[in-house]
């Protein structure tokens, strides 16, 4: 064994030590403990920024949406995200193969068939729901149907469904899905 080499005898419980303030927070690790088993200053910052990230990780706020199964369930689950935004703002979902939210992405006007497929492909969606912001009725516009139309082909070459297509208002949705769209 090595003498600089760090150990824990068998048997014994680890002792915790107060971790030190930094000047990027709190670290369960000091860059001096570390020069002194051998590690250079460099991967010891490394090391640091590492376990920051980690914490940081740790720390971020999830949304936890649960099974689409409906329109309806986008909506309640979708219409206060969607509520403050233009109405030319899109949002696709992708879900997995048990209608799970697993990534939304945003996009400020009418995306491209290439864009969004592009997008699920990266993402591993199994199925996408696209959704429309509307401050008014809610309705699918003509240029809306032929779109619809031409992601689910894509959908169909590439192998994700569209589940549906939806225009969310204030106070109730169009649904591609319902108007018989797809």
């Amino acid at each position: 064994m090595k003498s600089n080499q760090l150990t824990l005898p068998f048997g014994q419980r680890a002792k915790q030590t107060k971790s030190v303030k930094t000047r990027s927070g709190s670290s369960p690790i000091r860059i001096s403990e570390l020069k002194a088993h051998g590690i250079t200053t460099a991967t010891a910052l490394s090391a640091e920024v590492i376990l920051e990230l980690g914490k940081r990780y740790d720390q971020e706020a999830y949304f936890i949406h649960g099974t689409l199964h409906n329109p309806g369930d986008v909506y309640t689950t979708f219409k206060d995200e969607m509520a403050g935004f233009p109405d030319t703002t899109y949002n696709v979902i992708a879900v997995n193969t048990k209608n799970m939210v697993t990534v939304t992405k945003l996009f400020p006007s009418m995306p491209t068939v290439t864009q969004i497929m592009r997008w699920a492909v990266s993402n591993s969606a199994a199925a996408l729901f696209v959704c429309r912001s509307s401050t008014g009725t809610p309705f699918i516009t003509y240029e809306e149907e032929r779109f619809v139309v031409e992601l689910s082909d894509a959908g169909d070459v590439v192998g994700i469904d569209l589940l549906d297509f939806m225009v969310m208002g204030t106070g109730n949705y169009a649904s591609g899905r319902v108007d018989n769209i797809l």
